[in-house]
């Protein structure tokens, strides 16, 4: 599966993001690669486990770089140049990254059946600093819908999530989890959207 997602800020277009998910055996690996307005290229390589949960995780950014993935229940990263993380007793909390592709992988390892709710405390690597911020996500998987897509009436999963300041954002999936696009609960901005995507209708 291959896609690609444009993203805005304050109303004006913010940069590309396309993703080429390969499935494997034991989980699957995503190469993404997110372009901004003023040249910068994020390159991001993942590993994931068949339950959606990061196993690996490489960035690389304007010359920096930085790996991420698990040591027994410590969340161990290392960035090029900087300093080493290490959260220990980790094992509990979601590992994850602020693109996208990442909310598909994200809502499937929530796991919500229709009409309920769950708390998700969350590890954040930063694409900007490559930093992880720890924080927490309420995530509500409200009724499903029918979104006017490309001019074609199309049933889809809707979800509410509501951040540790209280900012609630919608997501709307495709049945099979792909993110068509994401915007803020009061409809004032919209932070993604998919623009290319075979599957698609």
């Amino acid at each position: 599966m291959n896609g690609r997602y444009l993203w805005w800020e304050a109303g004006k277009p913010a940069g590309g993001e396309t993703f080429k998910i390969q499935k494997e055996a034991e989980g699957a690996r995503v190469q993404l690669e997110r372009r901004s307005p003023d040249g910068g290229v994020l390159a991001l390589n993942a590993s994931f486990d068949n339950a959606w949960r990061i196993v690996r995780l490489e960035l690389e950014r304007d010359g920096r770089s930085a790996t991420y993935g698990w040591d027994g229940d410590t969340w161990v990263g290392r960035i090029r140049g900087g300093a080493e993380t290490a959260i220990p007793m980790a094992g509990e909390l979601d590992a994850d990254c602020t693109t996208a592709f990442f909310d598909l992988a994200f809502l499937a390892r929530a796991a919500l059946p229709p009409l309920s709710q769950r708390r998700i405390e969350l590890l954040r690597v930063r694409p900007d600093t490559f930093e992880t911020e720890q924080s927490h996500q309420i995530v509500e998987r409200i009724p499903d819908a029918t979104l006017d897509w490309n001019g074609v009436p199309l049933t889809v999963r809707c979800y509410r999530l509501t951040d540790d300041l209280g900012r609630q954002e919608l997501i709307w999936t495709r049945e099979d989890g792909l993110c068509l696009r994401r915007a803020a609960a009061d409809g004032s901005s919209e932070s993604y959207r998919l623009v290319d995507d075979a599957q698609t209708p």
